[in-house]
């Protein structure tokens, strides 16, 4: 069996350090043993740089304890000086204080460069034991040679884990990484794996306190089995990216994107990328971000098969392939995915797709709320709503609303939360909410107002897909859609929107609508209440022939917001019951359902 070189005790580090010759094992030598004080040195990093140097083409091996390094160490790329660095499993080279920034703990081939895969010592090694950055070291680079090897590798607290600089062969590095687990330091720019080389593989990572998982900038990498997965602060979250590529040719297979912002990344200028049976996961609900898959800067060039992609609910906006430019030759082939989920107008993996969507639901959209019926809707008006305990009421608050991608979402439920009920009667269709908002403004419109920019001020607005067309924009082909619902605005203080693009003409005064003269257009009716203390309330009722009806119909699209105006002025947050955050208002696609019992 081939011997191994122990490094340690104090009495081989300090003779080293000393200047004096590295003891070297041969074959019938045995492992050195001569104690463990090296744990207790405040820097071995030329000492340990020393044995290497010394002990060409020899395992060198360190037992558990705690190596504390100033400076990287540095092992030779040329096979007749090349060595292997084996860690105990409890073996920790650890950065000290003064580490530089973001330099890495191991050099991997950075002395004696070498091109050279027939000559015995070109294949190396890094394996077992933990790297630890303490917040500011990188873990491990591979900067030149052939074939080299990292395997059952623990990084923890790096700058970034790994990476794979161009290498000798023409900027190949046929570099083989398996077993590493990588934990960054949560900084923004934090990486686990950096790929600037042509022809590695890399099986079984996983990668956490990254910003960025894996960044490629080589090509004809292959990827088997590596999982990121988004931990850092909420504040990064936006630029957080599992795999960025932004080369060619690269596979990725049973890769696994958790809860980044965008799964897959492909730069502008990157060719053809394979990915099968690939993995986008959302574990938790983020409100007013974007869930994207696979975005590209240019054209689509992936080809990417039976991939599973779970997105969490829809108050972020889901997209599954976001282009920059049309046209490409990728394709996305049997996708796993809920299409109730997706909700995002600008989605174009339509347009790419091939063969058949599992786990679609074709159903209508979600929720589907059952309307109750009443005798008259006219009996309620004159009261402020009031909840009671068998009233149907559904609760809205800033951790199951949605907001959009204008307004913030409230702070708190004091801030803005909601209840609302709907209810029809022969007539028509009753909505009823109960505003919790400890700070009611409408200095925008004028008490009694018909036609005022509702949305400044605190108010509800009720938006009906009369006809279920289900339009991913309501006002397509000059707003004639509208006329089927639409937009019902009601502010606090009485006022209604009832002239503009989104919202008919037609607001009438109860007392008139349940007791006058009816127009004989479309016509709505609503009061609204200030409540002490409290909030605010307001009641809309739409009859039936304003959504297009002339009969009570079986179902209609349906979804309510109410905005909030802060101390006057322009709206502060928005909140809407279910809906796409990038734009709920005009998205029906994304609305819930009325079901008219």
């Amino acid at each position: 069996m081939k011997s191994i070189l122990a490094i340690s005790a104090a009495v081989t580090i300090a003779a080293v350090a000393a200047g004096a010759e590295a003891p070297r094992s041969d074959i019938s030598a045995a492992v050195l043993n001569v104690g463990a004080d090296i744990q207790s040195a405040p820097d071995v990093a030329a000492a340990i740089q020393a044995i290497i140097d010394a002990n060409p083409n020899r395992t060198i091996f360190l037992p558990d304890g705690t190596y504390i390094l100033s400076r990287p160490i540095v092992t030779p790329a040329d096979p007749k000086l090349a060595v292997s660095l084996h860690l105990s499993d409890f073996a920790i080279l650890k950065a000290a204080e003064d580490f530089p920034v973001r330099k890495p703990l191991v050099r991997l081939g950075g002395s004696h460069p070498a091109n050279n895969i027939r000559i015995p010592g070109s294949v190396y090694a890094l394996a077992g034991g933990i790297l630890d950055g303490s917040g500011i070291a990188a873990g491990v680079t591979i900067e030149s040679g052939r074939e080299t090897r990292i395997r059952d590798l623990s990084m923890k607290n790096v700058a970034f884990g790994l990476r794979i600089l161009r290498g000798a062969n023409n900027g190949s590095s046929d570099c083989d990484i398996r077993d590493v687990n990588i934990v960054g330091n949560r900084t923004p720019d934090s990486v686990g794996v950096i790929i600037e080389a042509h022809d590695n593989t890399l099986t079984n990572l996983r990668i956490a306190d990254c910003r960025v998982g894996v960044r490629i900038r080589g090509g004809g990498n292959r990827l088997t089995n590596v999982h990121p997965l988004w931990t850092n602060p909420k504040d990064q979250y936006p630029g957080g990216i599992g795999f960025d590529d932004g080369s060619s040719n690269n596979s990725y297979i049973c890769c696994y994107a958790d809860h980044f912002s965008t799964g897959w990344r492909f730069r502008k200028g990157s060719g053809i990328a394979v990915l099968q049976q690939c993995i986008n996961f959302w574990y938790a609900p983020t409100p007013g971000q974007r869930h994207t898959a696979i975005r590209c800067d240019g054209q689509f060039r992936a080809h990417c098969s039976s991939m599973e992609i779970g997105f969490n609910g829809t108050n972020a906006v889901n997209t599954v392939l976001a282009v920059g430019a049309p046209g490409g030759d990728g394709f996305i082939a049997d996708p796993h995915l809920y299409e109730r989920l997706l909700n995002d107008p600008a989605d174009s993996f339509r347009d790419y797709l091939r063969g058949s969507i599992h786990g679609s639901i074709k159903s209508e959209p979600g929720p589907v709320l059952g309307v109750p019926a009443i005798p008259s809707a006219a009996a309620l008006f004159g009261q402020a709503p009031s909840l009671s305990p068998d009233g149907d009421w559904t609760f809205v608050s800033v951790t199951n609303g949605v907001s959009d991608d204008v307004c913030a979402a409230p702070c708190n439920d004091d801030d803005l939360s909601y209840h609302f009920r709907c209810l029809h009667d022969d007539g028509g269709l009753l909505v009823e909410a109960i505003v919790r908002d400890n700070d009611v403004a409408t200095d925008t419109c004028p008490e009694g107002a018909i036609d005022c920019r509702s949305w400044l001020d605190d108010c509800a607005e009720v938006f009906i897909d009369g006809e279920m067309a289900r339009l991913d924009d309501s006002r397509k082909d000059g707003g004639k859609h509208l006329w089927h619902g639409g937009e019902f605005v009601l502010v606090a203080n009485g006022a209604a929107q009832s002239n503009s693009s989104a919202a008919p003409k037609g607001y009438i005064k109860p007392e008139q609508a349940f007791g006058g003269a009816l127009p004989e257009a479309n016509w709505w009716t609503g009061e609204a209440f200030i409540l002490p203390g409290y909030g605010h309330a307001e009641r809309i009722y739409i009859p039936w022939r304003s959504m297009g009806h002339s009969a009570t119909p079986a179902r209609v699209g349906f979804t309510i917001s109410l905005q909030d105006d802060d101390n006057g002025g322009e709206r502060d947050h928005t909140l809407y019951w279910i809906g796409n955050p990038a734009k709920p208002h005009l998205d029906e696609r994304a609305y819930g359902v009325l079901d008219f019992l």
